[in-house]
């Protein structure tokens, strides 16, 4: 499948061969059914794996990922990849290989920055040890992924006068279906962790409002939610919107809003009975939220002008 490059250390770089501006010298797509394991290497250009059928081992950047039926792996740029297919049975493994500039070209018309965001950060170059860089499609998702490789497989064998265009709009129709499958698992992912981590952010959110006006420590909340910092911090922003800061904040700025209107306190009083260091704090935080100084904020409100908090 690849020229059988030696190397020591790091993982030899297969360039794209015969780049010269020519579109048709900066796409290829195969078919591959032969069983080999290639060496450790990266490209200089992007690959899409798809399997139609069978399964196979694809390991990228130091992890073992089992592609099957329907499961799509993309590969970006110098990332570092081998595929196995000696322990397979009968498959049948689509690959998709452009260059950098090719890919602009086809996505001139469709977001540029979900497209980037799915080729670079989600899948591959952000995903962690836990990570699942595997798009799967089944169903009509998979009836239009295999539709539109055929189509590019035709195109890329025939390649008459019109492969240019024909190849860009099949391109461009490849990339909006997986976009739209990888937006389709974010969502669902973020389902699945509010679900798996739910009552250890209601404890959270519960010792959190029965707390706000005092001093709260993001290692106080963890111990609560029996979670890692890092760890909660990432699902609570995931879960709510709001980092502990800004939460914390938010709840303060409603209870001085009500203790404004409702008492004769200074703002000093109120901003420090709140959970504020001082006014200054208080006074630019509530600005930032309301919009308005606290002292602006008590003349509006007695004037009958209602809060958009």
């Amino acid at each position: 499948m690849y020229p059988d490059f030696s190397f020591a250390g790091e993982a030899k770089v297969i360039p794209f061969h015969n780049l010269n501006g020519v579109i048709a010298n900066q796409f290829r797509i195969t078919r591959n059914h032969a069983h080999v394991k290639n060496i450790y290497h990266q490209h200089d250009y992007f690959q899409i794996w798809y399997m139609e059928y069978g399964s196979c081992v694809h390991h990228l950047n130091g992890f073992d990922f089992s592609q099957s039926t329907g499961d799509m792996i993309i590969v970006p740029p110098y990332l570092g990849h081998y595929l196995n297919t000696s322990g397979s049975g009968n498959f049948e493994l689509v690959c998709v290989e452009f260059s950098e500039h090719f890919i602009d070209s086809a996505a001139a018309d469709i977001n540029k920055s979900s497209l980037f965001n799915l080729i670079y950060l989600k899948p591959l170059l952000d995903y962690s040890q836990e990570g699942n860089p595997i798009l799967h499609f089944d169903g009509l998702d998979a009836d239009n992924i295999t539709h539109v490789l055929n189509d590019l497989f035709d195109e890329y064998i025939r390649q008459d006068q019109f492969f240019t265009t024909l190849v860009r709009a099949d391109m461009t129709k490849l990339l909006t279906f997986i976009v739209r499958q990888f937006e389709s698992r974010r969502s669902m992912d973020g389902d699945r962790i509010f679900a798996q981590y739910r009552a250890s952010i209601q404890e959270a959110l519960r010792y959190i409002d029965e707390n706000f006006t005092q001093k709260i420590y993001l290692n106080d909340v963890c111990k609560k939610a029996l979670m890692s910092t890092s760890a909660f911090s990432s699902i609570f922003k995931n879960i709510t919107g709001k980092t502990l800061v800004e939460y914390l904040n938010y709840l303060r700025v409603l209870r001085a809003k009500d203790l404004l209107i409702q008492t004769d306190k200074s703002v000093l009083e109120i901003g420090l009975d709140c959970g504020f260091r001082d006014a200054v704090n208080f006074s630019r935080v509530f600005k930032k939220i309301t919009g308005h100084q606290p002292t602006t904020y008590r003349k509006i409100f007695t004037m009958g002008e209602p809060s958009s908090l």
